[in-house]
């Protein structure tokens, strides 16, 4: 502080202003530590020391009121202060009255955001404000009474668009209302009870065309309305209940219907066809007659989109008793016995020549029991006994060109049992046993030259068990097999019948024990093998038979002398 300056000449009068300074300047340092002790006096500390609330203050027990944790003080927030989360971040800034959230003001989650800002009473939302969720995005606002909407206010989708604007009751949709796409367009507009239209009301696409106008209850369509599909176009005129056609009405279909159905006019039960009814396709063809749960039943005509028809009885929906079915270009395809809506009993199938396709028995609209199939061109493709389609016990099978391709047994349409399978050409490629479909148990298998290849155990289409196997150039191996490969102990022979290998294999390959040969019969190696390659210990030898090495290998490499292993210098 800058004091004036006095120019007195008396000692005693120096004397009397320093003293008058001095008192000044007690004065003032009492003041500011005033100040200071009051500035103190506006904060509310955690027990650990970290702030709690700073601001206004009046007398009063904290502790008593609710959301202080339990924080004792002879002070209450009264007027505008902040509150912190004892991490420090803040959780209230705005108005107090006697200790509570009162007025305006805002809270906050712990990550700082904004939880909502408006109007309080009694530390609750009450009167207009905003709330938001944690990542700062708006949530609601309108009008709050007792922390819920009340009144009219807004709902909003967390990328920020309307999602409903209209009237409130503790904090349900209800009155008149509009509800939003999460794209921000309009999706319904109308009355609402308990968050659902009902009354009159309007649904729309999000495409902003109308999806449904009329009568609504509890959520669903119910009274008369019409339906609209997404580009505008009134699919349903007619009574609905619970959001089922339902009553009189006339359907017309969408243009995308799978089906190209066009429009049925008639009576509908729970959203099906029911009663008397006309059903007409796109491309004119179409069914006249009665009708049961969506299903055709009793006498009826149906003519195909391709103008092939069926003359006679349904039931469930389908051909039933005696019928004649015709190809789209008329003639006779099928006559015979249907039930369940298809080709059960005797019955002959036609080509459009006149042709017979099949002459037997039927089930199911399937070959059943013994039956004959031919070909377009007369060529007969199988004779023998079928069961729900296939081929089943003993048959034979033959190409379009007439060639033989199996004989023997089938299960489910395959080989199953004793047979032979054929080459195109006839010559035999398998004979043995058969398991659903594959080689199974003993068999012997032929290449298209008719050369034996392999002989012995199957399992499952694989080589496994004992067996022989000879390759083209007159080589064979003899021995254990594995999922298709020589897998065990085993020895493969040159082709002048001379021992090549003998000991143990693994998926084809030497492995463990094992003996090597030349074509002459003199021994190579005798040793340890793996993956085809001497590891181990093992015994090279020369052509002569003489020992060249003992000792150890690594990858088909001899270790060095100094590591594992003798060298024969003669």
């Amino acid at each position: 502080m800058n004091l004036p300056q006095f120019h007195v000449k008396n000692p005693t009068i120096k004397r009397y202003y320093l003293a008058i300074a001095i008192v000044i300047i007690i004065g003032l340092t009492f003041a500011g530590l005033k100040i200071m002790s009051k500035k103190n006096q506006d904060k509310i500390y955690y027990p650990d020391g970290i702030i709690a609330y700073q601001g206004d203050l009046k007398d009063g027990d904290l502790s008593v009121i609710e959301d202080w944790d339990g924080i004792i003080s002879n002070s209450i927030p009264e007027g505008f202060g902040k509150k912190y989360y004892i991490y420090k971040t803040l959780w209230y800034e705005g108005n107090w009255v006697n200790g509570k959230r009162q007025g305006n003001g805002k809270s906050y989650y712990p990550n700082g955001q904004v939880e909502y800002e408006g109007e309080w009473f009694n530390n609750q939302w009450h009167g207009l404000g905003k709330t938001y969720k944690e990542d700062g995005t708006l949530y609601l606002e309108g009008n709050w009474d007792s922390n819920v909407l009340n009144g009219t206010g807004q709902s909003y989708y967390p990328n920020g668009n309307l999602e409903y604007d209209g009237t409130w009751i503790n904090g349900i949709w209800q009155g008149i209302g509009k509800g939003y796409w999460i794209d921000g367009k309009l999706g319904y507009e109308g009355e609402i009870v308990s968050g659902l239209p009902h009354g009159k009301g309007t649904a729309y696409y999000q495409n902003g065309i109308i999806a449904y106008d009329g009568q609504w209850k509890e959520g669903k369509k119910t009274g008369y309305g019409k339906l609209y599909d997404d580009s505008g176009f009134n699919y349903y005129d007619g009574n609905l209940v619970d959001s089922k056609m339902h009553g009189m009405g006339k359907y017309t279909f969408p243009s995308t219907d799978e089906y190209q159905r066009e429009s049925y006019n008639g009576n509908f039960l729970n959203e099906v066809f029911d009663g008397q009814g006309q059903l007409i396709w796109k491309n004119g063809s179409q069914y006249d007659g009665s009708w049961l749960e969506g299903k055709r039943q009793g006498q009826g005509a149906f003519i195909w989109p391709d103008r092939s028809k069926y003359i006679g009885e349904w039931v469930e929906d389908m051909m039933a008793g005696q019928g004649q079915l015709y190809s789209a270009d008329g003639y006779l395809a099928y006559e015979g016995s249907f039930k369940g809506g298809y080709k059960s009993g005797s019955g002959i199938l036609y080509g459009p020549a006149g042709q017979i396709l099949y002459k037997g028995k039927w089930n199911n609209d399937v070959y059943n029991s013994y039956g004959e199939l031919y070909a377009e061109n007369g060529t007969k493709l199988y004779k023998g006994y079928w069961l729900r389609g296939y081929y089943e016990g003993e048959g034979t099978l033959y190409t379009e060109d007439g060639s033989l391709l199996y004989e023997g047994r089938f299960r489910d349409g395959i080989y199953h049992g004793g047979g032979r399978e054929y080459w195109p050409k006839g010559i035999l490629k398998y004979e043995g046993t058969f398991e659903k479909g594959l080689y199974h148990d003993q068999g012997k298998y032929f290449n298209e030259n008719g050369q034996l290849v392999y002989e012995g155990q199957w399992a499952e289409g694989l080589k496994q068990g004992i067996g022989k196997f000879i390759w083209e150039d007159g080589k064979w191996y003899e021995g254990d097999w594995a999922e298709d490969q020589n897998t065990g102990n085993g020895k493969l022979f040159f082709a002048n019948g001379v021992i090549e290998y003998e000991g143990a294999w693994l998926t084809g390959l030497y492995q463990d024990e094992g003996s090597l040969y030349r074509e002459d019969g003199t021994i190579i190696y005798k040793g340890s093998f793996d993956k085809g390659l001497y590891h181990g210990i093992g015994q090279l030898y020369d052509e002569g038979g003489l020992l060249i090495y003992e000792g150890q290998w690594q990858n088909g490499e001899m270790l060095p002398q100094s590591e594992a292993g003798t060298v024969n210098s003669d």
